[in-house]
């Protein structure tokens, strides 16, 4: 007998995990731990490069027939370049949903105090204040409307993330769950519905491959240990 049945073992053990790997909230520790990959590190970094570059700089198009449509990108131009943050380094910030498939922020108002500001006395964009996803409540993340239909916001639960960020102290205020309305929320995301709101990660694709291949290396680090050991 030359053939062996050590691959399709591996295949079928990739398979069984799947949905336990990659359902909620168990997907968001999965891919980030793909995300630390070498391969797959690559493709990320490379994608994040590219797009910082398209955010470089941007312009506000507007309707130049139209009065209120010109004031209005004016009004939208000043929030995105004033705010506390770069919009670039939001965008950047924001593009892990390429990893988790979707990232949620908040949409921060103040009262511009500038003097010299066209829009003085008035609450304008502070920033765009990106919350991980690890800090979702994972039970209920999304709260909905009685009749299931509409996402009325987002919920944090700040004890959560502490299974991923074990290592990090947060302050007792800081713990407790949060519940942030739809008006002030920002989502991105790949294959966002509104019947799944956390999308796809495009990392899905890979996972079986990944999976195996790191099935495979552990059993090689297994065969060596015991050739050392005699």
């Amino acid at each position: 007998e030359i053939g062996t049945l050590g691959l399709n073992r591996i295949q079928n053990f990739t398979k069984m995990l799947e949905p336990y790997e990659l359902g909620f909230p168990a997907c968001l520790s999965t891919y980030h731990e793909m995300s630390q990959d070498v391969d797959i590190a690559t493709i990320l970094d490379t994608s994040y490069t590219l797009l910082s570059r398209c955010f470089f700089d941007f312009k506000i198009k507007a309707n130049n027939q139209s009065f209120q449509s010109r004031k209005a990108a004016q009004l939208v131009d000043y929030n995105l370049r004033n705010m506390e943050t770069t919009l670039s380094s939001v965008i950047n910030s924001m593009f892990n949903y390429k990893q988790f498939g979707f990232s949620l922020a908040e949409k921060v108002y103040a009262e511009d105090t500038n003097p010299k500001s066209p829009y003085y006395g008035t609450y304008r964009l502070e920033k765009i204040a990106v919350r991980p996803q690890q800090t979702l409540d994972l039970t209920n993340p999304f709260t909905t409307s009685e009749d299931g239909r509409e996402i009325l916001g987002f919920n944090q639960n700040i004890t959560t993330s502490l299974l991923f960020n074990s290592y990090k102290q947060v302050p007792d205020n800081l713990l407790g769950k949060r519940f942030i309305p739809i008006e002030k929320a920002f989502m991105v995301g790949y294959k966002i519905t509104d019947a799944n709101p956390i999308g796809e990660s495009p990392l899905k694709a890979l996972y079986r491959n990944w999976r195996e291949k790191n099935l495979i290396n552990e059993y090689e680090v297994i065969g060596v240990s015991k050739d050392v050991g005699g």
